[in-house]
């Protein structure tokens, strides 16, 4: 558990470019955005998917808009925040037939579409990321749960490993692991 306080802490310090004076579900949102970047710092993309050139993108794939994109904006652009040395773009798609490759896809909360996306991002180093109930079980990377008031996230350490991503031991030991890897 103090490995986990000591993670969020890193995680969460120094992002806001302003106080945030938000409350109840407002504030679990700034919380979730500000996860969003910290995981990239744990993660690695394999380099035929993943190029070393600066000037590329980082592009943030948002399925049907929530209301984690709006804080994931906001909170990107004031500071002007960059991922892996790239600036951060988002792509937008409404249908899973206009999924295209993306580094990062924020899951929607319908069950009758995620059985596509996830077949659309199977075994491709997509980092899926999804705030909604059993969702990691069903093979969203990482998916975002509430436990005791706090923000706490569960890792599918089997999808992870089918995607070709990276992820550091530190990541890890602060999720709750769903579906290990049995080898």
């Amino acid at each position: 558990m103090k490995l986990y306080i000591k993670i969020l802490c890193i995680i969460i310090s120094g992002f806001f470019c302003k106080p945030v004076l938000l409350s109840g579900q407002s504030q679990e949102f700034v919380v979730k955005a500000v996860f969003l970047e910290r995981f990239t710092h744990f993660i690695e993309w394999p380099e035929n998917f993943y190029t070393k050139d600066s000037t590329e993108n980082f592009i943030i794939g948002i399925f049907r808009r929530n209301p984690l994109h709006g804080n994931i904006e906001e909170l990107y652009k004031c500071q002007q925040i960059r991922i892996k040395n790239k600036k951060v773009e988002y792509k937008y798609f409404k249908n899973v037939n206009e999924l295209e490759p993306v580094h990062l896809l924020l899951i929607p909360s319908s069950k009758k579409l995620l059985p596509k996306i996830l077949n659309y991002t199977r075994n491709r180093p997509i980092l899926t990321i999804s705030d909604n109930d059993g969702f990691g079980a069903k093979g969203v990377l990482i998916n975002f749960f509430i436990e005791t008031g706090k923000v706490r996230f569960e890792i599918n350490e089997l999808a992870v490993y089918e995607t070709g991503l990276s992820m550091s031991y530190l990541l890890f030991e602060a999720a709750k692991i769903v579906n290990k890897r049995m080898d």
